[in-house]
């Protein structure tokens, strides 16, 4: 991750259109965009990440104050390519949102940009909705974060949301209590074969239950995984087969990192039964 996030000047716009051909001019929008951020113009606030002490760049992100029916807008965020999964997205839309005014912070993003909406969802933006109509066959997936949460994470108090879970066998999760850790990536499939342990975010599990364990007899416990107290990293990817993210857990799971192992009941309808999240 960057260690500093500062406001652009004039002087960095030949490294931002080596960051983002487009804004050279291709995409006259785009560029204006920029041109107008660079400036100060429009109430427009334009933030790089140094790669490095030169003048090249990691990224940049532009903030629009008020633009989104009067609230701040974080309309382009561009990383360079060498830079990518390194955390310079999310420091650049962290200090966007910590330098806007409005206590409510958006930004959208094309249905088909998995990273950016792995990005969201990994610091914990809430969705709005879509728009169709914009962007043929690829909607337009509307986010909003609050400024706090923003300015928790510029600080590290927080990365997105602080808690994982993960729907395990008890049988499973009993052998995991025994010898210290979890390695189970998934039912049937073992961290060693899949190379990460499949969780989800709080609003996900009753439709990954549905969607997984529904057909499965055996008993069944939903673990809480305090994410601070993961060793391994967390990645928020698109699971195979689907264009929705998950958080990927790339590695075991601490039996010290489960702060709650809910037992999991069936209804009469054989629906498992969850708890409030």
């Amino acid at each position: 991750m960057p260690t500093r996030i500062r406001p652009a000047t004039p002087d960095d716009a030949p490294a931002i259109g080596e960051v983002d051909p487009l804004s050279r001019g291709a995409d006259v929008a785009r560029a204006t965009l920029v041109e107008d951020a660079l400036h100060g113009r429009r109430d427009n606030l334009c933030l790089v990440a140094p790669a490095g002490e030169g003048p090249r760049l990691a990224g940049f992100a532009v903030l629009r104050h008020g633009h989104f029916f009067g609230r701040d807008f974080v309309d382009l965020l561009v990383v360079a390519p060498a830079a990518r999964r390194q955390g310079v997205g999310s420091a650049l839309l962290c200090a966007a949102v910590g330098a806007g005014v409005s206590e409510r912070v958006f930004t959208s993003t094309n249905r088909s940009n998995v990273a950016m909406r792995a990005l969201l969802a990994g610091q914990g933006w809430e969705i709005s909705g879509s728009l169709g109509g914009l962007d043929e066959d690829d909607d337009e997936i509307v986010a909003w974060t609050g400024r706090g949460a923003a300015a928790a994470l510029l600080v590290g108090l927080a990365r997105g949301p602080k808690r994982l879970f993960h729907i395990a066998l008890r049988e499973d999760w009993d052998r995991a209590r025994r010898a210290g850790e979890y390695r189970v990536s998934t039912i049937g499939h073992s961290l060693d074969e899949v190379g990460f342990v499949h969780a989800s975010f709080a609003q996900q599990v009753a439709a990954t239950a549905a969607r997984h364990y529904a057909g499965v007899d055996a008993p069944l416990v939903l673990l809480v995984v305090e994410r601070s107290r993961l060793g391994a990293a967390v990645r928020v990817e698109p699971a195979p087969g689907s264009d929705e993210v998950y958080p990927h857990v790339y590695g075991p799971v601490p039996v010290a990192a489960v702060t709650e192992a809910v037992e999991l009941r069936r209804d009469a309808a054989g629906r498992l039964v969850l708890p409030t999240l």
